[in-house]
């Protein structure tokens, strides 16, 4: 390229797009361009242009390469509206299906979007950002109809708030639409006209749930919020009350019995369904263990109203302060559960290992148990504890003391389950573990403490068996040749990767956007664990993930580092799992050429049905512990807490409080210590006075000012550190 030709927008573009490995420096851009001299100052100029513009990003080190994302893109809405009516610190983001990156919106950019639209956003990438940003520019799909909010009361209208503040708008309701409530009562409303250019938004009261101070009021809210059942239609209760108590002869022809083999479960101490029992035996060659999974498939025909039911509900629901159940009383709590001293018709899966942790057989048959006990995730650790030093175990099981027996089985399956978690991590599987808390509720539903759940090696022990048996029925069912129904989990996006490199090298580690596979994730989280910013890388790492859904057609399990998974453990809350118990019934290949593609589609809409229950039920547990814990912590106004800043942004940061498993934003107008400026190079905030800068990573202490317990929002200020 002739040195006098003047500099194109087009010949940078067209730098980029050549160079390998993606990105290069200004140096390898001004010797392609043929720039030097007084003109490398207009070069520099011109890249400063294009960055605005956003036809080419900054990347780490100065680097600069073309944009990962498209101009116009479609994908998911999720607002953070802090605050009625778009009040400070509103934001929100878009994530898009394919796993790019999430596009940040500013609370003036979101227009008529509401959380969980899906959209068409015009992207974005302001210089020095730390990531894209995007206006909205159409809704494509309102995410629902129906919200929970305060009915409040002006004059002669009224008005419903969200209870949920992501949703920063108010709907509008005449006084012959208000269904008789009171101002400050929580209501349902349907909403009636959505919000465009010079429209107002309007609702329907369709319930009134009552005043929001009255106990257990959050748990109605957020189910009604999702539209969750919090009763089971009579059609089901009275289909479930024909079930027979007693176990029968023809129930047990074609069963292996196993009612005199030592079989246990071990659960959470507040567990009601009890779905798996295991059985452990040493062996000349090694191991055998024993899934034995409740057969509720025996209960629940299909077609029938309880499987109508089980299908629309997808999943139980595990609230902080209730469960809803995926199937009647009768039946998880009863007839399908596997309680102790009680026989039970169950479906097992045996499986032969090896010293150094190999699946070298297994099997499957359908058979009958009676558990010999139950035991807590606590009391099966404390009897592992006891039993590896030699000693008895001094507490008792749920059902009684556990005997020398269980605690020899206990001692021996947690040996395997060592070696499986062993094999498995060195195949590839992710060890990726965050802060977990528990709320404990009074029988009022308030709660009493927030305590952080500790990670036992009995939750490790169940945690390998059953992934055991999970994939030893993936591959039974592959090798049917029969349409089925898998737990996948794909790799993470190309420009995801690339935003977690970019990250991780700010952070002082490196991580290959190229590698592939799971190892460089490995070697990251690593790398960090127990150091300052370990948390965040790990919180980062999931980030970066995509959701693990259901499907048809087998893509592999990434996380686990499995070609061939699904759910099969889990038949009582889960209707994946009721699903897979049937295929495994059926016939090696369909008797008709017809029934394979019919099946197919059956299956491919219970996977879609399921996936979309199991998100929505995630949302709204994580949201129910969060309200319990600002419930909590209304208690508490005033005292300082240790956090980590997880994102940076001109206005504020997100920060995540580890001891309540909470990440709340903090406007620059609350970090009082200094005046806060965002510094684009760096992507931080700098004090100006004091020099302070915060990062991503870095540890802060905030005291709470105030609590929005009908908001679940959190006031968090940071003083002199």
């Amino acid at each position: 390229m002739k040195r006098s030709r003047s500099l194109r927008s087009q010949d940078v573009v067209d730098v980029l797009g050549q160079v390998r490995g993606r990105s290069a420096t200004f140096a390898t851009i001004a010797r392609r361009l043929g720039v030097s001299g007084r003109r490398r100052s207009a070069l520099r100029e011109l890249l400063a242009v294009l960055e605005q513009e956003g036809k080419i990003v900054r990347k780490e080190r100065g680097r600069y390469a073309l944009p990962d994302i498209p101009r116009v893109v479609s994908g998911t809405y999720r607002g953070r509206g802090k605050g009625q009516g778009g009040s400070r610190g509103g934001y929100g983001f878009v994530t898009r299906e394919n796993g790019g990156r999430d596009i940040y919106v500013a609370q003036a950019d979101a227009g008529a979007a509401l959380d969980g639209d899906t959209v068409t956003v015009s992207v974005r990438w302001p210089p020095g950002a730390p990531g894209p940003a995007g206006e909205v520019v159409a809704v494509e799909r309102r995410a629902r109809d129906v919200i929970v909010g305060t009915y409040r009361r002006y004059g002669r209208h009224g008005l419903v708030e969200p209870k949920d503040r992501r949703m920063a708008v108010r709907f509008a309701v005449s006084d012959a639409e208000s269904g008789g409530a009171s101002d400050g009562d929580l209501v349902v409303a349907r909403v009636v006209r959505w919000p465009g250019e010079g429209v107002a938004l309007e609702a329907q009261v369709t319930e009134v749930l009552g005043p929001p101070e009255q106990p257990g009021m959050d748990g109605v809210a957020i189910a009604r919020s999702f539209g969750l059942p919090l009763e089971f239609p009579a059609d089901v209760l009275e289909e479930a009350a024909t079930l027979p108590d007693a176990i029968t002869d023809d129930d047990l022809a074609g069963r292996h019995d196993l009612r005199a083999a030592l079989t246990y479960t071990i659960d959470p101490e507040r567990a009601q369904d009890f779905d798996d029992a295991i059985s452990v035996q040493q062996t000349e060659r090694g191991y055998r263990v024993g899934v034995h999974i409740a057969d509720v498939s025996h209960y629940v025909v299909e077609g029938s109203a309880i499987d109508g039911e089980a299908f629309d509900r997808g999943t139980s629901v595990y609230l902080a302060d209730r469960t809803l159940h995926m199937l009647p009383p009768r039946l998880s709590a009863d007839l399908a559960s596997l309680k102790s001293g009680t026989d039970r018709l169950t479906r097992s899966v045996e499986l032969e290992i090896d010293d150094s942790g190999r699946v070298v057989k297994h099997r499957y048959f359908r058979s009958a148990i009676r558990s010999r006990a139950r035991l807590t995730y606590e009391e099966a650790q404390d009897v592992i504890d006891r039993a590896s030093k030699g000693g008895r175990s001094r507490r008792a099981g749920s059902t009684g003391p556990a005997t020398e027996e269980i605690a020899e089985s206990l001692r021996v399956a947690d040996a395997v389950a060592r070696l499986l978690r062993s094999r498995r991590f060195a195949r590839g599987s992710l060890d990726l573990e965050l802060p977990e808390v528990e709320v404990d509720v009074n029988e009022a539903g308030r709660p009493r403490a927030v305590r952080n759940v500790a990670r036992l090696s009995s939750h490790r022990l169940i945690e390998e068996f059953m992934i055991a048996a999970n994939e030893a029925v993936a591959k039974r069912l592959r090798a049917k040749g029969l349409p089925t129904l898998y737990r996948i989990h794909e790799p993470p996006s190309r420009e995801k990767l690339e935003a977690l490199s970019e990250v991780a090298g700010r952070l002082g580690h490196r991580f290959s956007a190229r590698a592939g596979g799971t190892k460089p994730f490995q070697q990251l989280l690593d790398r960090t664990r127990g150091t300052a910013e370990g948390v965040l890388v790990a919180i980062l790492v999931l980030r970066t993930m995509k959701r693990a859904r259901y499907a048809v057609d087998n893509a592999g399990h990434f996380a686990l580092a499995s070609r061939c998974y699904t759910h099969f453990t889990s038949p009582i809350r889960r209707y994946p799992d009721l699903v897979v118990h049937r295929l495994l019934g059926r016939r090696r290949r369909p008797r008709r050429e017809r029934d394979a593609p019919r099946l197919r589609r059956q299956l491919e809409r219970i996977a879609l049905r399921s996936t979309q229950q199991e998100w929505l039920a995630e949302e709204a547990e994580r949201l129910s512990v969060r309200a319990k814990i600002i419930q909590y912590l209304a208690g508490h106004l005033g005292e300082e807490f240790s956090a980590i800043i997880t994102r940076i942004f001109p206005s504020g940061v997100l920060a995540y409080i580890e001891d309540f498993d909470v990440e709340s934003f903090v406007p620059v107008e609350n970090l009082e210590d200094d005046y806060y400026r965002y510094d684009s190079r760096s992507q931080t905030l700098l004090g100006r006075r004091h020099g302070r800068r915060l990062a991503l990573g870095g540890r802060v202490t905030l005291s709470l000012a105030r609590v929005d317990v009908q908001g679940d929002e959190l006031d968090l200020v940071m003083g002199p550190q």
